[in-house]
């Protein structure tokens, strides 16, 4: 894998921090229903991928995502950038593999790339080098989808963990306009509210350069 951007001490810092904290966010985190909207979204962006796509999942975390679409007779690539996570899969079953998507672009081509809550932790400038990364990665048309908060500006807060973590939010608009700078289509950005919080689920596919 070729490394041509280093994260941002931000993107450190906060996976630092879930390195250190993978207990208590996987208490947290399972606790949270995603019946309804979530499960919906997800069954329309895969409606036409067909189960033998190619599918990565950047910031696979404790898996769930990963589980509910093997139930749908998905086979998804987990990954995450911290270690805790990667110890945490392999213990639950799952073979990750170490990504760090600011940094490096994946090894092979996929048809699907899906990031759940990932990109908020990255800076314009990691923003900026994920979506380089991710284009070189995909298949002609291939598919980007994932979530960020709706909101503006940025903060790092320590809670609910007790650490730090770095949050960059997002305005619809303003990620049209990114994904299209990085040559991809946006075919989709839905609004919802989950966790108490405005979000925006994004569907785009790559345009070739």
């Amino acid at each position: 894998m070729q490394r041509a951007y280093e994260a941002s001490e931000q993107n450190s810092q906060t996976i630092d921090t879930y390195n250190k904290s993978i207990g208590p966010y996987v208490n947290r985190d399972m606790t949270r229903s995603r019946e309804g909207f979530y499960n919906d979204w997800l069954g329309d962006v895969f409606r036409d991928v067909p189960q033998n796509a190619r599918i990565l999942e950047i910031g696979s975390a404790h898996g769930r995502d990963a589980r509910y679409l093997a139930s749908k007779g998905y086979k998804v690539q987990v990954t995450d950038a911290s270690g805790g996570f990667l110890d945490y899969l392999r213990q639950h079953g799952h073979s990750p593999l170490r990504l760090d998507i600011i940094a490096e672009a994946p090894e092979g081509k996929w048809e699907v790339v899906y990031a759940s809550a990932v990109f908020l932790h990255f800076t314009d400038e990691d923003f900026s080098s994920a979506l380089q990364n991710i284009h070189a990665a995909l298949v002609k048309d291939g598919k980007l989808v994932f979530s960020v908060i709706e909101r503006d500006g940025e903060l790092t807060e320590d809670q609910p963990l007790g650490l730090p973590r770095y949050f960059r939010y997002f305005q619809a608009d303003e990620l049209r306009a990114k994904l299209e700078r990085a040559n991809f289509l946006v075919t989709d950005i839905r609004e919802t509210i989950y966790k108490d919080k405005n979000w925006l689920y994004v569907m785009a596919e790559k345009k070739e350069k």
